[in-house]
C-alpha cells in the first residue's frame, strides 16, 4: 500500500550533527557563520577563527559530553564556546555552563604565567526554550567584591 508522505524543507538547527557541521568546520562558510555570530553577539570583529575541537565523536552523542561544543579562538586570542542546548535549562545546566567557562579560563595559562594575561571568554549558547522568568538573551558576568566593585578591569 502506498502512503502519501511529504518532504519538509525545514532544517532542524538544534540537531547536534547539523550544529557541528554548520559551525565546526574550517571551510569558508562555517568560518563566516561563526565570525558573524561572534560579531553580532559580542561586538568583537574577528578576522579569523579556528575550531579548537574539530572532531565529532559519534560514541559521545549519548553521553552529551562537552566535546560536542565548538571551541573557537580568534586572531586576537579571544576564546568562544558555542553550545547547542535543546533541553529546558535547569539549574544544573547553568552550573555546567559556569564550569565550562571556568575550565576555559583555567586552560589559558601555564605555570608561572601572570594572571593578568587572562583574557575574557565568551559562551554563546543556542537554546530552543528559555525559562519564563529569564527575559534577557545576553548575560554578562563580572566578579565583584562584597562592596559591588569589579574584581578585575
Amino acid at each position: 500500500m502506498l502512503t502519501n508522505t511529504t518532504c519538509s524543507n525545514e532544517v532542524n538547527y538544534c540537531n547536534d550533527f547539523f550544529f557541528k557541521y554548520a559551525l565546526g568546520s574550517e571551510d569558508e562558510d562555517s568560518t563566516y557563520i561563526r565570525n558573524t555570530i561572534i560579531e553580532r553577539v559580542t561586538g568583537i570583529h574577528p578576522k579569523e577563527s579556528i575550531v579548537l575541537n574539530p572532531n565529532l565523536d559519534p560514541t559521545l552523542l549519548a553521553q552529551k559530553q562537552s566535546i560536542l561544543d565548538i571551541h573557537v579562538k580568534d586572531e586576537q586570542g579571544h576564546e568562544y564556546d558555542f553550545e547547542m542546548q535543546t533541553a529546558f535549562l535547569q539549574a544544573s545546566e547553568w552550573k555546567r555552563f559556569e564550569y565550562y567557562g571556568a575550565n576555559m579560563l583555567s586552560k589559558q595559562l601555564v605555570e608561572g604565567e601572570n594572571y593578568r594575561q587572562l583574557q575574557p571568554i565568551y559562551q554563546i549558547i543556542f537554546v530552543n526554550a528559555c525559562p519564563q522568568n529569564e527575559k534577557r538573551l545576553i548575560n554578562r558576568y563580572i566578579m565583584r567584591d562584597p562592596y559591588g566593585e569589579a574584581e578585575s578591569k
